[in-house]
């Protein structure tokens, strides 16, 4: 899995927010401009359950808060020790609020170059109006390349740089698409919240993501002021601003859809069933009655005869004189 994160034209002499206008194309290698310093691509090279390690045997009588503290620190740890080669990164990142740890490591591409990125009519086709909307028609996308050193391995932009080589990609079919083709959207793995107990999920509600939604209205209107008046400032915060109104507009809905659909309170009536389930399933159930044994038995000789056990019953059994009952 590959991705590229926080990658921005860099001027190359010409103006830099023309290009943003009018988009981007590097008709050759040469013509690539380098993307900002802190770009990269990242590209996972192994993933290894580590829970074990992790949530291995903690200090008797320690609480909470010493155990998150313990956890934090072999994570860490394990980081360390994985990233000590240089050339990766390395996260060991936390599953199912915990349960599980998986220690990713990533190929960090540090040489990221643009080759191609849409005018500004076609990448930001809506704008706000159609983000967090369906349908939603738009050409956000771009082309870049990334480089690495002669011998394979992650290297700082230099000329000398030659274009990474991945061993697995996906293809691209030129074809038209036919009613029923199959469509795949390619994503990288993000998290999701609905697992959340109704307590969290009341939280989010309440303080999480109002308190969210008015830090990002803050900072957007105080970046755009600071780039009212100069191009360049506006140029280096295009991107960011772009992002925080696109959560701005995602938390927004949100918090309209919480109300509308009331998702706390039937968060804790689920909360309510599976209570009510587990108490249920946890109460004990009667055994019902044994018919190994009937109820009676033929009389012989003008009494009962022992009623006999079947043939087979586990344990063995053995019954007792008086018709209809079995001892173990």
């Amino acid at each position: 899995m590959q991705r590229v994160v926080r990658v921005a034209g860099r001027s190359r002499g010409d103006e830099p927010s023309l290009r943003l206008k009018n988009g981007f194309l590097a008709r050759t290698m040469k013509e690539e401009i380098g993307a900002s310093p802190d770009s990269r691509l990242y590209v996972t090279t192994a993933i290894e359950d580590v829970t074990k390690q992790i949530l291995a045997a903690f200090p008797k009588n320690s609480g909470d808060a010493a155990r998150a503290r313990l956890i934090t620190r072999r994570r860490r740890e394990m980081i360390d020790a994985c990233e000590k080669a240089g050339g990766v990164r390395c996260v060991v990142a936390s599953f199912f609020e915990g349960a599980q740890y998986l220690k990713i490591t990533q190929l960090e591409v540090r040489d990221i170059r643009l080759v191609y990125a849409p005018p500004l009519g076609i990448g930001n086709f809506g704008d706000e109006p159609d983000n967090w909307m369906w349908p939603r028609h738009t050409g956000d996308f771009s082309f870049y390349r990334a480089y690495v050193g002669r011998d394979g391995k992650a290297a700082d932009p230099s000329p000398d740089n030659v274009p990474y080589r991945p061993k697995h990609w996906l293809k691209s079919s030129t074809r038209d698409l036919d009613e029923g083709d199959l469509m795949l959207l390619a994503g990288y793995p993000g998290t999701t919240s609905r697992h959340k107990t109704a307590t969290e999920v009341g939280m989010s509600a309440q303080s999480g993501l109002p308190a969210g939604l008015r830090y990002r209205t803050m900072l957007v209107n105080t970046l755009r002021e600071r780039g009212k008046n100069d191009r360049a400032i506006a140029l280096k915060n295009a991107s960011r601003i772009a992002g925080l109104v696109n959560y701005q507009k995602k938390y927004t809905g949100e918090l309209e859809a919480f109300k509308r659909a009331g998702i706390v309170e039937a968060k804790r009536k689920k909360r309510r069933r599976s209570a009510a389930r587990s108490i249920r399933s946890s109460r004990p159930r009667t055994m019902p009655r044994s018919r190994n044994c009937s109820r009676s038995s033929p009389k012989i000789a003008g009494r009962r005869s022992a009623t006999p056990c079947s043939r087979g019953s586990t344990p063995p059994r053995r019954c007792s004189r008086r018709p209809g009952s079995c001892t173990s």
